[in-house]
């Protein structure tokens, strides 16, 4: 468990934690326990899902064989399907693992035991980030990056994230916000391995080695 964590915490493990330990174990027909139980909704939405990884291959092959030709090279359909399939879902595997770590992941956050006496909507709100992307990149994550705003209320809409920030940050002055850039990125990854909850800080896994 110790390594998988630290794995999880290096340049390339943070962008494989969605795909093995979210994807994987919670989304795509997952553990009973780990969902709270099978809904009809659930299993509407795993059929489809299981559809689709095995209907959008067999379109790309034929749309690959009415314009180039009916019979398919063996080479020629790997490479289809992976540049169609494979690859798709593995950058969007990534960017949600890199989302998910910064949002929870700063020098400054604050993280808190089960136990620790802390009100909750305060721990919410000092445990999340706020990252700002550029306008157009922000638009493609449909506004996940107003994290905070998502935390203290779970079930607003994406297209109300915006408002539902703004509205935090106007009324807290404790709401970490964050430009990103990859120095930041890459300073986050160094120094944010394990959080000590007694000095109340980041630090390394082996300090004082």
């Amino acid at each position: 468990m110790r390594l998988k964590y630290q794995f999880y915490r290096t340049p390339i493990g943070h962008l494989l934690y969605y795909l093995f330990e979210i994807w994987r174990s919670k989304l795509f027909w997952p553990k009973g326990v780990s969902i709270g139980g099978y809904r009809s909704v659930y299993l509407c939405d795993l059929i489809l899902v299981t559809l689709w990884l095995f209907g959008w291959p067999l379109v790309l092959l034929s749309l690959k064989a009415y314009i180039s030709h009916p019979i398919i090279d063996v080479p020629g359909a790997v490479f289809c399907i992976f540049l169609g399939v494979f690859l798709p879902f593995l950058v969007f595997n990534a960017l949600m693992s890199a989302v998910i770590f910064l949002h929870h992941t700063h020098p400054s956050v604050e993280w808190y035991g089960a136990d620790d006496p802390i009100d909750p909507e305060e721990c919410q709100r000092r445990s999340s980030v706020h990252i700002l992307f550029p306008g157009q990149v922000n638009w493609i994550f449909h506004r996940i990056m107003e994290h905070t705003a998502h935390h203290l209320r779970p079930g607003i809409p994406l297209y109300n994230l915006l408002d539902g920030q703004t509205t935090v940050e106007s009324k807290s002055g404790d709401v970490l916000v964050q430009k990103w850039n990859i120095a930041f990125h890459r300073e986050t990854l160094s120094r944010c391995k394990l959080f000590d909850l007694d000095r109340r800080c980041w630090t390394d896994y082996y300090p004082g080695t």
